[in-house]
C-alpha cells in the first residue's frame, strides 16, 4: 500500500458541549503506544512483545499500534506523535501514558510494570464514548467526566484503529507477510482540533466537570470499516509536555432517565467524619442508593446500600489507610466523593 493513500485529513464537524451524555466509570486503563515501522527489523523482531499484552490484558490496557508515515502502513501523524511523546529517536519506542520506556532490548515484564504503575496512580478523568459507522463517514461521541480539580490544558481526541492488515514486516529472517492488528490511521481533525484533539479547559478543571465532545470524519473506500476500533483518549499538557489521564476502546452507554432523576437525588449530600478512621456518615440520603468504595487503583474494596435510615458506613479494621472514592448510586452514573481514611 503506497504512502500517498494515507496524505489525508479526516473532514468532518466536532462539536462541543458540557451536558454530559454517556456514562462515564470511575476506572484506569493505561494506553500503550508502540511507535513501529514495517521497514524496521527490530519491530518485527519484537512484535510478539506488544500484540501478547494486549491480547493478555485488553480489558485493563488500550493499545495502538503507531506506524510512522515511511512505514507500508503508516499514517501522517504517528511520527508527530513519537517526536512529541518520545523526544524522536529510533523506533520501536514504547510509550505508556505519555511516558517513554527507555529499557532496550524491550521486555514483557518492563513494559507491565510502566502499566502497573498507572493503575496505582489517582484516577482524575475518565472518557467514554459511542460511534456510528455509516457509509463512508463515522461519527464518534464522547463524555469526559473529572473526578479530581487538575490544573493545565485538556484535550479529548479520537484515534481511528484497522484490525488485519496484512503487510511485509522486516525481519531478521527477511520480510515476511504479517497480519498487523491495532493499526492507526491517525486521529479524527477538523475544525479548531489538531492532532491532539479538541481543547476542552486551557487552565484548570474542577472535579466534577463534564465534557461532551462530538467528531465526525470521512473515510477512505479502501479501509474496512467492519475491522475497525475506536480510541478515545483525555491528554494532559503541562509545560509542553503531554501525558494521558484516559483512555478507552470499548463503547460506552447512555445516560437513563432514571440515572439522571437519581443523580438529582444525591446532590446535597454531605459525608463526614472526613478523613476517618472508623465510619463515615451520608447525611442527606432520601431513598436507598447503592455505594462502592474504590481504591486509588480502581478496585472495588467495599459495597453496600445506604439509605436515610441506615446511613453510616463501618470502615474500622477492614482498610488500609489512605485515599479512597466513594461512589453513591448506580454503579456507572453514581456520584463520586474522595474518602481519606486515617
Amino acid at each position: 500500500m503506497k504512502l500517498f493513500t494515507f496524505l489525508f485529513l479526516f473532514l468532518g464537524a466536532i462539536n462541543f458541549t458540557n451536558a454530559q451524555t454517556l456514562n462515564v466509570p470511575y476506572q484506569k486503563k493505561p494506553l500503550l503506544f508502540k511507535m513501529t515501522a514495517t521497514w524496521c527489523t527490530p519491530c518485527g523482531e519484537y512484535l510478539w512483545i506488544t500484540d501478547s499484552i494486549y491480547n493478555a490484558h485488553k480489558d485493563s490496557i488500550v493499545f495502538i499500534n503507531s506506524h510512522v508515515s515511511t512505514s507500508e502502513i503508516g499514517d501522517l501523524y504517528s511520527g508527530d506523535f513519537h517526536n512529541a511523546l518520545n523526544l524522536g529517536g529510533g523506533i520501536p519506542a514504547y510509550n505508556v501514558d505519555g511516558t517513554k520506556i527507555d529499557a532496550w532490548p524491550p521486555s514483557y515484564t518492563d513494559i507491565m510494570n510502566f502499566a502497573n504503575a498507572q493503575f496505582d496512580a489517582t484516577i482524575v478523568a475518565n472518557i467514554a464514548f459511542t460511534s456510528q459507522f455509516s457509509g463512508n463517514s463515522v461519527t464518534v461521541s464522547t463524555t469526559t467526566k473529572f473526578f479530581e480539580d487538575a490544573s493545565g490544558e485538556f484535550y479529548v481526541n479520537v484515534f481511528l484503529l484497522e484490525n488485519e492488515l496484512v503487510a511485509n514486516q522486516s525481519m531478521d529472517a527477511g520480510s515476511i507477510p504479517v497480519v498487523h492488528e491495532r493499526v492507526s490511521r491517525g486521529p479524527i481533525m477538523s475544525g479548531n482540533s489538531g492532532m491532539w484533539g479538541e481543547l476542552i479547559e486551557a487552565n484548570s478543571v474542577s472535579a466534577g466537570s463534564e465534557y461532551d465532545v462530538s467528531f465526525t470524519a470521512n473515510i477512505p473506500s479502501s479501509w474496512n470499516t467492519n475491522h475497525m476500533d475506536i480510541v478515545a483518549v483525555v491528554w494532559q499538557k503541562n509545560a509542553g509536555e503531554y501525558t494521558v489521564l484516559n483512555s478507552e476502546d470499548k463503547e460506552g452507554s447512555a445516560i437513563s432517565t432514571a440515572a439522571i432523576a437519581q443523580e438529582s437525588n444525591l446532590e446535597k449530600l454531605h459525608i463526614f467524619p472526613n478523613p476517618t478512621s472508623d465510619q463515615i456518615t451520608i447525611d442527606g440520603i432520601t431513598e436507598t442508593q447503592s455505594f462502592e468504595l474504590i481504591d486509588i487503583s480502581g478496585k472495588v474494596v467495599l459495597t453496600g446500600e445506604v439509605s436515610e435510615k441506615a446511613n453510616t458506613i463501618d470502615l474500622s479494621d477492614r482498610l488500609l489507610k489512605g485515599n479512597y472514592h466513594l461512589r453513591i448510586g448506580n454503579d456507572l452514573r453514581g456520584e463520586v466523593y474522595k474518602i481519606v481514611i486515617q
